[in-house]
């Protein structure tokens, strides 16, 4: 069964969490069961990918994302580490000026949150916490400019928000929850591994003729062409000093020239339709 190495690794964490292991028997049982062009055809995907998906792929403007590493995401890791909070910063600071800014000084003192009219305001915070249970992050902004009651929420809210909206943002994830680190076949390319085998033979070849086994002289061209790949550290947000309000604002305006970040998304989906079906053959 063809599998992505992209594609595999987020499988395998979204298994792990769903299955508590890398359910390979599900994934080939749902295989089996739908290997028809029919269903082949009816898995939901990215409407990019429909729009592309031709006899032979065709490459439109606009959909460059659907080709970017998920897994390694220029950028993000430096956009992460600016929301984890400095323990030596006074009270004063503000982390979240950047949102504000656009927004002038004539706007900030509009009379949206004239207490007269702010009826949230003389809710319990019970209740003001069971009502943002059922906002987005957007309507919890908009809620923001309409009630002073929710200017300064608590970081959990940011926080649970984080994990509902972005559940493929693993690096927000705790320790204990997935267990996982990408196999060495997530940084490579096909070119790469190509080049590899081409020199370990001709290598080989060339020992042969000077009287080694050929066992022999395969070893010694591997240690002498070794396949270097090195796998960048993962990121783990820690949950109690981070601004979760920042890591969901810097990741909508970043959103754009995160094409990785976007697969990611994209591929997740794919992946819980995949777990769905899975489920449905697990017998």
């Amino acid at each position: 069964m063809p599998f992505h190495p992209w594609c595999f690794d987020i499988f395998c964490r979204q298994s792990k969490i769903q299955f508590q292991r890398i359910n390979v028997s599900g994934l080939m049982t749902w295989r089996n069961s739908e290997f028809d062009r029919a269903a082949f055809g009816s898995f939901p995907r990215a409407k990019e990918v429909k729009a592309s998906q031709e006899q032979w792929w065709s490459h439109k403007p606009g959909t460059e994302y659907l080709v970017s590493n998920p897994l390694y995401v220029p950028g993000l890791p430096e956009i992460l580490f600016s929301t984890v909070k400095d323990e030596g910063l006074g009270a004063s600071y503000d982390p979240y000026d950047e949102t504000r800014s656009s927004q002038s000084a004539r706007n900030r003192r509009a009379p949206s949150h004239n207490s007269q009219a702010d009826f949230f305001s003389v809710l319990p915070a019970e209740i003001q916490l069971m009502i943002i249970d059922y906002l987005g992050s957007s309507d919890i902004t908009n809620l923001s400019i309409a009630s002073r009651a929710f200017t300064e929420l608590p970081n959990s809210v940011w926080y649970r928000l984080v994990r509902r909206e972005m559940p493929w943002l693993w690096e927000a994830w705790d320790e204990s929850e997935c267990k996982h680190s990408p196999l060495l076949w997530t940084n490579v390319t096909t070119a790469e591994i190509k080049s590899v085998v081409r020199a370990r033979s001709t290598y080989a070849k060339a020992l042969c003729e000077d009287g080694y086994t050929e066992h022999a002289a395969e070893r010694v061209a591997e240690y002498r062409f070794p396949l270097s790949v090195i796998i960048p550290d993962q990121v783990k947000l820690p949950r109690m000093n981070t601004d979760w309000r920042r890591v969901l604002v810097q990741i909508q305006l970043n959103w754009d020239r995160l094409k990785g970040l976007q697969n990611r998304q994209r591929i997740w989906v794919d992946v819980e339709e995949v777990v769905r079906r899975i489920r449905k053959f697990d017998v």
